[in-house]
């Protein structure tokens, strides 16, 4: 649903008939942000880089649809463990910049 909409959408990456990798991105207002990502035993246990792939091709079908950025969607900007430490390195590799959000809280009263 979501997706005819152009909400939300679904990149898969396939080897033959087998799913290696899929992300999922929104979309609005310029802006590309990553929701979720998943990548088959297969692919791993082949160090077969399907999400790296897919990233690629989601930049490079982001620019020609005049996407503006592509929002990794968070990282701990002080990594503590070495699973932070990795995500924050995956992230980096692009080349992109790390932007601070901040958290706001609306309370009925």
């Amino acid at each position: 649903m979501l997706s005819q909409k152009n909400v939300m959408k679904c990149f898969v990456a396939k080897k033959g008939d087998r799913t290696l990798a899929g992300l999922l991105v929104s979309t609005f207002n310029g802006y590309l942000n990553e929701w979720g990502a998943g990548q088959s035993t297969y692919a791993i246990e082949n160090k077969l880089y399907a999400n790296d792939m897919l990233k690629w091709h989601i930049i490079k079908w982001g620019h020609e649809q005049g996407y503006r950025y592509y929002d990794l969607t968070g990282v701990n900007p002080n990594p503590q463990t070495p699973k932070e430490q990795g995500i924050y390195r995956f992230k980096a590799k692009w080349g992109g910049r790390l932007v601070a959000y901040h958290e706001y809280c609306l309370k009925a009263h």
